[in-house]
C-alpha cells in the first residue's frame, strides 16, 4: 500500500476533476476507510450516479476499502480535538482526521484535492498542512 485516499481524491478520479490524473497513478496500491467510501457513495447518489457495482470496480482496480472501527473513531476524535490547523467545523478537517487511525496502520502518506491542502501533495503529519 502505498497511499491513502479520502473521499475528496476518490471523486475527484471518479469525476475526471483536477488531480484525478495522480489519484490514478496511486489508485492500485491505495486505501481508503469505509468511512470514506460512505461519503464517495452519497456524494455520488446527491449527483445521481448509480453506485451498483462500484466498490466491486473500485476494488478490481487495486483500492483496498478498511473498516472503520471504534477505536478508529475514538483517535479521530482526539486528532480533531487536538488541532489540525484546518477550520474545526468544516468537512476538510474530519476527512483529514479520520484518515489519522488508518494511515498510522499502514503507515503511508495520505492524499487529497481539498482546497485546504495542496492539491494531492502526499502529507504525513497535520503539522504539514499549516
Amino acid at each position: 500500500m502505498n497511499a491513502v485516499l479520502d473521499a475528496s481524491a476518490l471523486l475527484a478520479w471518479l469525476q475526471a476533476e483536477p488531480g484525478a490524473e495522480m489519484v490514478e497513478a496511486e489508485l492500485a496500491s491505495a486505501a481508503t476507510s469505509s468511512l470514506n467510501w460512505s461519503e464517495v457513495l452519497q456524494k455520488s447518489l446527491v449527483h445521481g450516479v448509480e453506485i451498483t457495482g462500484l466498490r466491486e470496480d473500485m476494488e478490481a482496480l487495486g483500492l483496498a476499502i478498511v473498516p472503520f472501527d471504534v477505536d478508529d473513531a475514538e483517535q479521530t476524535a482526539r486528532l480533531w480535538s487536538s488541532g489540525s490547523g484546518l477550520p474545526p467545523s468544516s468537512t476538510t478537517t474530519m476527512r483529514w482526521c479520520r484518515l489519522g487511525p488508518l494511515t498510522q496502520r499502514v503507515s503511508c502518506p495520505r492524499l487529497s484535492t481539498t482546497k485546504y491542502q495542496k492539491p494531492l501533495m502526499a502529507l504525513t503529519s497535520t503539522a504539514e498542512t499549516r
